[in-house]
């Protein structure tokens, strides 16, 4: 595994979405508390990725996350961190290089990551198994 790991990226799109507590509660490890909103309701992240550029070639990628208190270590103080609970990748070689790399759960199967452009729009799909998982458009 060499130092420094460099992506390049054709489009991203990325959207935060509340949704209940109970549920960020459910995919959050035994110690993380999500951040909310308002009482009861949590945020969710997700991010799509186009890579054009990577050590393991072309891929697309799904990023599912509940926003979480950061972790302090030093003077600096972030207002919240990504707490990554699901990432999917359209090849086999991107899951495994990721797994290594950055010890994050993984879809274990390959999914479809297509991205869309339209008149002042960025759309981007995912399907897992055949049926769509994820729909996001930004304009």
């Amino acid at each position: 595994m060499s130092g420094i790991t460099r992506y390049g990226y054709r489009d991203a799109i990325s959207g935060f979405f509340e949704f209940p507590t109970e549920n960020a509660r459910r995919v959050l490890p035994r110690g993380f508390e999500p951040v909310e909103v308002h009482h009861g309701s949590s945020i969710f992240a997700v991010t799509v990725f186009d890579f054009d550029e990577s050590e393991v070639g072309e891929y697309g990628e799904v990023v599912y996350a509940v926003i979480v208190p950061p972790l302090v270590r030093d003077t600096r103080l972030p207002k919240s961190a990504f707490f990554p609970w699901q990432v999917a990748t359209t090849t086999k070689a991107a899951r495994e290089h990721a797994i290594e790399r950055w010890h994050l759960p993984h879809w274990m199967d390959d999914v479809k990551v297509d991205f869309v452009r339209g008149d002042g729009k960025l759309t981007a799909k995912v399907e897992a198994g055949g049926a769509p998982a994820l729909e996001i458009t930004i304009t």
